[in-house]
């Protein structure tokens, strides 16, 4: 019983070894696990608090631990996937959908790691899976509720070093992470035996394997990873820019992000110096060009910010100068407890980011151009490991965002920003509703032109008059 007190408040690889999910793999030595610090609740005892401009509209209550959350690009299922291996499409609210239940054999019960939509194209829709067994699944579900495996195989742990199987026996990859290409092509996939793999999604073949060839030449000392690979993210500029429709960007608990092409087999370019520790860890800024890596390990900073690199292994391998040091750093609230970062994703227009972690278990949400915190999600019974973003679909002003917390997934509402306007705002004020005094009236200047917005805590929406 004291294992699974703890389930939560380790990190995603840390978690299945403790639970005897998996063996042991070679070279992938855990990082210190973290036991959270605030005081343990059972979810009847706590509530969540919202503070600023988010709001709670639904919460899905589980029978098994959430470990990873994506909503639907067409905004009207959640996907969850659980540490019993199951995955759950959920209707989001105002939906008129059934929930889906993808079940895994009697004899099979290994965690659900990470999963990804497939944009449509045809009246069925995909998702792919990913497992700690192992396996990679991909399903097909339509409108009325109905699911069913399209395809499914399973990875072999292979050694980069060469070395002979132990005993002969046969042992699995651990994946913990997958990314999906923009134009819905290829994936990649990611785990405990440090290889990254790219598949096609319509053939049938096995994945290419990107091992590096040996290097004699000492222009750098490695382009690969030599740990678990955590997370994987594709460029989202390769949806309109063919020529990036094939780079991604990968980190590891060797402590290093890394640049890729997924038609070459060694990684173009690395950093040195971070921690991510979830497959949500890991984001890229495509208005900016930024990645965005989670610290899981620092106590004074929230994340690092680095140059979203695209140019190929042979411009620059020589220059490694100052490859350790972030653009920035996004530094933790010194007057909350220090969190340990597992999520940090990015709003679709790149306006605000959502961090999410364990340690004081909460979930924020930042303005990207000036820091400013918009919301704050605390009074979390455990850690938030994963979460996700899009654009609301009954209001494109407002933002969803759903993320796990044990056995419950929450979906928040979340205030638009207002952007893009021609000039500088120079004045603004704030007043009661005269019509309703649970609400605001906010006027601001903008050019030749005085906005009114009409703002309503309970209701998370903006009005406008010019």
């Amino acid at each position: 019983m004291l294992v699974k007190r703890f389930v939560l408040r380790l990190t995603l690889a840390g978690f299945l070894e403790l639970n005897g999910f998996v063996g042991r793999q070679r070279n992938t030595s855990l990082p210190p696990t973290s036991m959270t610090t605030a005081k343990k609740h059972s979810s009847s005892e706590i509530e969540p608090t919202c503070i600023g401009s988010g709001k709670f509209i639904h919460t899905f209550d589980l029978k098994s631990e959430a470990l990873t959350v994506r909503l639907a690009p067409e905004k009207d299922y959640c996907a969850v996937g659980q540490c019993d291996g199951c995955l759950l499409l959920l209707p989001t609210p105002n939906m008129r959908k059934k929930c889906v239940r993808l079940e895994l054999q009697a004899d099979e019960g290994l965690p659900c790691t990470d999963l990804a939509f497939i944009p449509r194209r045809s009246e069925l829709r995909r998702l792919i899976s990913v497992y700690a067994s192992g396996f990679i699944r991909i399903w097909q579900f339509t409108e009325t509720g109905k699911g069913s495996l399209w395809k499914t195989w399973r990875e072999t742990e292979v050694k980069p070093d060469g070395e002979g199987d132990d005993d002969g026996v046969t042992k699995y990859n651990q994946i913990l992470c997958l990314g999906v290409s923009p134009d819905s092509k290829r994936f990649v996939t990611g785990g405990s035996d440090t290889i990254v793999r790219v598949y096609d999604i319509l053939r049938r073949s096995a994945g290419r394997l990107l091992i590096p060839s040996i290097r004699t030449d000492n222009t750098v000392a490695q382009n690969s990873h030599t740990n678990r690979v955590t997370s994987l993210v594709y460029h989202p500029r390769g949806a309109k820019d063919a020529a990036l429709a094939h780079i991604f960007f990968s980190a590891s608990w060797d402590g290093t992000v890394q640049g890729w092409d997924d038609r070459t087999c060694g990684s173009l370019w690395q950093y040195a110096g971070t921690s991510v520790a979830g497959s949500d860890g890991l984001c890229v800024d495509s208005t900016r060009n930024l990645l965005i890596s989670g610290s899981f390990k620092h106590d004074k900073v929230l994340s690092q910010v680095w140059q979203a690199r695209m140019f190929g292994a042979s411009e620059n391998r020589n220059t490694m100068v100052n490859m350790d040091k972030p653009l920035s750093t996004i530094l933790q609230d010194a007057n909350s407890p220090p969190v340990q970062i597992y999520v940090v994703r990015p709003s679709p227009d790149n306006e605000f980011l959502v961090f999410g972690g364990t340690n004081c278990n909460m979930i924020k949400l930042i303005q990207s151009a000036t820091m400013r915190q918009l919301a704050l999600v605390t009074n979390l019974p455990v850690g938030v490991y994963s979460a996700d973003i899009c654009v609301d679909a009954a209001d494109k002003k407002r933002f969803l965002v759903s993320f796990t917390n044990g056995k419950k997934v929450y979906l928040l509402l979340q205030l638009a920003l207002v952007t893009n306007l021609p000039v500088g705002v120079y004045s603004a004020d704030i007043c009661v509703d005269a019509a309703d005094k649970k609400r605001f009236l906010v006027s601001f200047t903008n050019g030749k032109k005085v906005y009114l917005l009409l703002v309503d805590p309970r209701h998370p929406n903006f009005s406008e008059t010019p």
